[in-house]
């Protein structure tokens, strides 16, 4: 921080002078604006051009507006079990991420035991790993011949365990987790200590105090949790795809195989405007419920929370009191040895115990399996360990499909670094606006910015399909098509991120080097680019992390040359060849993990796009 110090100090040394003389000359008050115009003019022509070519081929018929292929999709039968389905397993995911995920949430913000930051790194990998991974070691682990059958059918018959409803519901939780135990973790943090200790004192039990003063004060980030795990589970595609069936197909799939598959780009349009319309409405409650969350740092009154919990609370005194005394008549070794004995024998510390352990086994389970199956060598009905996967990556030649395995990856690097490239200026210059002076629609203009949150990757796909289908500029099958997608995916978790680190920068510095000289370009470059760089450094991680495991509208948009390592993963599932696609699995987990010890080290955590 001296450093830092030091280096504004001579900034504005720099400029003293200047200042004496009355400073350089004020530049023309429109120019400040330039920097801006380049996200406004990408999003524009990159977001609401192609969302509006979806709604106009939905929309529109003949040169005039209709509704039929909207009522073409609510009056089949098979597209509402369809949105129903969609909008089922987005709530019972959401429900059972909720279920899971408090427990979690109350360890690690109200416990301290060893291990706790390793648990809070592990609980957190699951968002950051792809998708594509997270539904391999969910077929390794669960199906037919998987350990959990495995051990299953030394006490009853294998079970179908992948392809149905519990399957999807299990495999959205695993990967939105880290979602419930962050954003509810941190309001139970923040919590104030003196109401649950004021309660204490009075004999309120446990589950009463939780019951009438926690929860009511956890509920806006438990509400807040539910939505936006909802809102991912409801755009969810690869999970789905892989792990769904036939009958099991939501709105996201059907979008892809209405424009890929029977290529119906009325009905694909008209399917997608609903599900813009739904998540629109999601991602509006989210932000009303999240901009509601209570200051959980402000001193309530302990005692007007009391009055919530009722007159049981003097009975409960008395018993507590009571036991106190009755103790009294222990010798105080033996009490000792006895407190120490139900602190370890207790019925909750062996439910946290066992929670925890259900928990690692969750997370670890799916990820080592992967690991251990890209190691197996099977001759006959022997097995064996060895790398002989990992040299046939490298081995492969070019399929007929037109890409090899070594070229996938190549691929998908390019295409992260260039995501990269052009999210973190675009993120930047969002966040920056957005936390300068306040103007006349700035709210508005924020809210434009999110938009592409609710927005969901085959919708983004359709639209820039359907908008750069022909003309000066065609995308479908370009690189440059699948680089913006991941950009415009991508970018808001830089801009949540920048955004972060601009809360904590402090604005004399910026006000003390312009008042002695220093021009807006000097002050960015030399005082506030420094201060918020960590910020930039983890939306860049996030983007890059996105744009490697992203899947949907890279499938939609790519030609042969163009696949990554998602879409090779995905071809070797449906080849069954679980071994090449458990080893590139592996290198691509490799890669995201690696990025996301690096927003750990950079980070501290912070800035992760929740």
């Amino acid at each position: 921080m001296n450093n830092r110090s030091d280096d504004v100090q001579k900034t504005i040394g720099q400029h003293r002078v200047e200042a004496k003389h009355g400073g350089p000359r004020k530049p023309v008050q429109w120019l400040k604006f330039i920097p801006y115009l380049f996200p406004i003019i990408f999003l524009i022509l990159f977001f609401f051009f192609p969302i509006y070519s979806v709604f106009k081929t939905g929309l529109m018929e003949n040169g005039g507006y209709t509704t039929d292929h909207i009522m073409d999709i609510l009056n089949s039968p098979r597209y509402r079990r369809v949105i129903t389905f969609t909008i089922k397993q987005a709530f019972y995911s959401a429900l059972a991420t909720i279920a899971l995920g408090l427990p979690a949430a109350y360890l690690l913000s109200k416990h301290r035991f060893p291990g706790k930051s390793f648990v809070r790194a592990l609980i957190t990998i699951p968002f950051v790993l792809p998708t594509i991974t997270v539904a391999m070691g969910f077929i390794l682990l669960f199906g037919t011949n998987g350990p959990v059958n495995d051990f299953l059918a030394l006490f009853m018959e294998r079970q179908k365990l992948l392809y149905n409803l519990q399957a999807i519901v299990l495999a959205h939780t695993f990967f939105n987790f880290a979602i419930v135990v962050r954003l509810v973790g941190v309001s139970w943090t923040g919590l104030n200590p003196r109401i649950e200790e004021a309660a204490a004192s009075l004999g309120a039990p446990p589950w009463k105090r939780f019951l009438y003063i926690t929860l009511p004060l956890l509920l806006p980030a438990i509400l807040a949790a539910f939505i936006l795990t909802f809102m991912y589970c409801f755009m969810s595609f690869t999970i789905v795809l892989i792990l769904g069936n036939l009958q099991l197909s939501t709105i996201e799939v059907e979008i892809f195989t209405l424009n890929s598959v029977i290529v119906n780009n009325k009905l694909a349009s008209a399917l997608a405007i609903i599900q813009i319309f739904f998540t629109l409405l999601f991602l509006y409650a989210y932000t009303v419920i999240s901009n509601r969350l209570p200051d959980m740092e402000n001193d309530a009154d302990p005692i007007s929370q009391m009055k919530r919990i009722g007159p049981g609370i003097h009975k409960a005194q008395g018993r507590t009191l009571g036991s106190q005394s009755g103790s009294i008549l222990s010798p105080i070794w033996l009490r000792g040895i006895q407190s120490k004995l139900r602190s370890v024998l207790s019925v909750r510390n062996a439910a946290i115990a066992c929670y925890v352990l259900i928990i690692m086994l969750i997370i670890i389970g799916p990820m080592f399996e992967v690991v251990r199956h890209s190691l197996i060598v099977r001759d006959g009905e022997t097995e064996s360990y060895s790398f002989q996967w990992y040299r046939e990556i490298l081995d492969t030649p070019t399929e007929s499909s037109g890409i090899s395995p070594v070229d996938s990856i190549v691929n998908s690097l390019f295409f992260a670094f260039i995501t990269m490239a052009i999210s973190i200026p675009l993120g930047t210059t969002m966040a920056y606006l957005m936390h300068g002076k306040d103007f006349r629609g700035r709210n508005i203009l924020g809210a434009l910015f999110m938009l592409p949150l609710g927005i969901s990757a085959i919708s983004l796909a359709l639209g820039l399909l359907r908008g750069y289908s022909s003309g000066f500029l065609v995308l479908n099958g370009t690189w440059q098509g699948i680089v913006i997608a991941h950009s415009i995916l991508a970018y808001p978790f830089v801009m949540r991120s920048v955004s972060s680190s601009l809360k904590n920068f402090n604005p004399h510095l910026r006000e003390a080097a312009m008042s002695l000289g220093a021009d807006r370009v000097v002050t960015f470059f030399r005082i506030e680019l420094p201060m918020i760089l960590p910020g930039i450094l983890v939306g860049a991680i996030f983007a890059f992390s996105i744009s490697m495991g992203e899947l949907g509208a890279t499938y939609m948009i790519h030609k042969p040359e163009y696949a990554t390592l998602p879409m090779v993963i995905y071809r070797y599932i449906g080849n069954r060849d679980f071994e090449m696609a458990s080893a590139l699995s592996v290198v691509l987990m490799f890669i995201v993990f690696s990025s996301f010890l690096t927003i750990e080290r950079v980070g501290k955590g912070k800035g992760s796009g929740f």
